[in-house]
């Protein structure tokens, strides 16, 4: 069962996915930070983590995701962290 860390604002927090022999999905990766970040509902995030070069590589599709999972594996770890960050989004009036 994957851990993950979430990173918010400079507060960690911890959550697990018990998959039942489901698929992680993106989405229900998101599922899991908002129920962590209650904050973030409704507002536009981004996902990061970061790899072996100390990059922050994006996360925001199901292959991304599976790439982070990989990358877990590869190194034998039993915890995956990710960074989110808000957007600010300028709106354009037309």
């Amino acid at each position: 069962m994957p851990v993950f860390k979430f990173v918010h604002e400079g507060v960690i927090r911890r959550g697990q996915f018990s998959d039942g022999g489901a698929k992680l999905t993106y989405y229900k990766l998101v599922e899991i930070l908002l129920g962590l970040f209650p904050s973030l509902t409704g507002k536009t995030f981004q996902l990061f983590w970061e790899d072996d070069d100390g990059d922050l590589i994006a996360c925001s599709t199901d292959a991304e995701l599976d790439e982070a999972v990989n990358f877990l594996h590869f190194l034998q770890s039993k915890i995956l962290k990710f960074i989110a960050k808000t957007s600010k989004i300028l709106r354009h009036a037309f």
